[in-house]
């Protein structure tokens, strides 16, 4: 068993402790804050203070997993070995050269967006990638927190041979869509439906704009009902998605089929039988507190209880957005990303527990954090070829660190998008490289 020392324990202190010896790694280990067992103890152990003990290995600690409030005081350097750290040590006894678990700490909790005001917000007041410390610093794309834990699991076992340590973790991968209309023509007045031919045309969106002429000929093959083609897709690679399906009233930014009509439950109900089905929270949601009325309403369409929900628009602030769904039963949450770009938002591709800044909990919501969207790839600038290697080195990493990578895809975005772009290949090869 590894033992380590702390003045005093505390919920940030366990859960970050928690999320590296449980969670990411598998390590027998226990706090202690008695300064004669950590002293008499003959086993792998280690003080984590701001102070060191004498004859005994230390880690630096800032203190901030030892406190409750909420400041903008980070401090910063650049390592020479670890590269750009958070809360560089002030003393050259540490074990390392920063206080790891206070890094770890600010960076999954997302500590830095409860400090954020109207400038760090985009149009949809969401917190801008730009304003990340990760970005800043050019490290937006990297595992950084998993990077840096197999560095310390390194110099560990560099110290206690004999100490036990697992990763704790298998590779997974996770197919999701989001639905935010289930069709494009189907179930809606001609006059929409012929706007709508005309908007995909004039967007570049040819193949979707033929189907909407054919549908409007034909009433058959909405270019959106690609859910069948999906299923088997998934069922070939031994997958079942997880469709986030939005259920609110029509605004301006959520316009889905009516859910009370027959149209939406029907077609609900049938993906139910081959994947899983979660909640796609509408934009407004957070504004109108909508969460309890959207969740039951999905609900009683397919008669089971909801555990999973993405944002739509990935609009949420934090803490509120996530308390709000952890107190009606979300346990399942994959926004943990940036719709601009690709990321790792929170610095790990390890999923982990919501902790709450504000209240100082952690709860059962478990985070999915994930690196790729398909609507990136509308608007990245590039050759494709570039895109792929980025997608295929992001993959390798998160393959590297057990992680679980979270493919986000929209039913809509099956077929041609723009001119020589079939996204419906992009599915197919992306999965391909993430199950090799």
């Amino acid at each position: 068993m590894l033992l380590i020392y702390v003045k005093y324990k505390t919920s940030r202190l366990e859960y970050t402790w928690d999320f590296i010896f449980k969670i990411v790694y598998k390590v027998n280990y226990k706090l202690t804050d008695s300064i004669d067992e950590i002293k008499t103890y003959e086993g792998p152990k280690f003080a984590y203070a701001s102070e060191k003990i004498e004859n005994i290995l230390w880690i630096w600690s800032s203190n901030l997993l030892f406190e409750e409030s909420i400041e903008n005081k980070i401090t910063e350097s650049n390592d020479n070995i670890w590269g750009y750290v958070l809360f560089p040590s002030v003393k050259k006894e540490s074990l390392l050269p920063f206080d790891l678990p206070s890094a770890v700490f600010w960076l999954i909790t997302r500590y830095e967006e409860y400090l954020a005001n109207y400038k760090n917000l985009d149009e949809h007041k969401r917190y801008k990638y730009t304003c990340s410390w990760l970005f800043k610093n050019d490290l937006l794309n990297k595992p950084i927190v998993n990077i840096w834990l197999e560095r310390f699991i390194k110099i560990l076992k560099n110290y206690f041979p004999n100490l036990e340590i697992k990763s704790n973790a298998n590779y997974n991968l996770i197919s999701t869509i989001d639905i935010d209309n289930f069709f494009a023509c189907k179930g809606k007045p001609i006059y929409k439906s012929v706007l709508n031919t005309f908007r995909f045309f004039l967007n570049g969106r040819i193949k979707i704009s033929e189907k909407c002429i054919k549908f409007l000929f034909t009433h058959k093959d909405d270019p959106f009902d690609t859910y069948d083609e999906i299923i088997k897709i998934n069922r070939d690679y031994g997958l079942k998605p997880l469709f986030f399906i939005l259920t609110s009233e029509k605004t301006k930014y959520d316009r889905n089929l009516n859910p009370e009509s027959t149209l939406f439950i029907e077609k609900t109900k049938s993906l139910l039988k081959n994947s899983i089905v979660g909640i796609h929270f509408s934009y407004y949601s957070h504004n109108k507190k909508s969460f309890t009325f959207e969740k039951k309403l999905l609900e009683k369409i397919i008669t089971c209880n909801i555990f999973s929900n993405r944002f739509h628009y990935l609009r949420f602030n934090l803490p509120d957005s996530y308390q709000q769904i952890y107190d009606i039963g979300i346990r399942e949450d994959y926004s943990m990303y940036y719709p601009d770009i690709n990321s790792f938002r929170s610095g790990t591709c390890t999923p982990y527990y919501f902790f709450n800044l504000k209240t100082n909990r952690k709860t059962d919501l478990k985070i999915y954090p994930y690196n790729f969207m398909d609507k990136h790839l509308l608007h990245k600038i590039g050759s494709y070829e570039s895109i792929l290697n980025e997608i295929e080195k992001n993959i390798y990493a998160i393959k590297r660190f057990n992680g679980t990578f979270v493919l986000a895809w929209h039913n809509e975005n099956f077929y041609n998008i723009k001119t020589g772009l079939n996204l419906k290949d992009w599915y197919k090869k992306i999965l391909e490289i993430a199950l090799k």
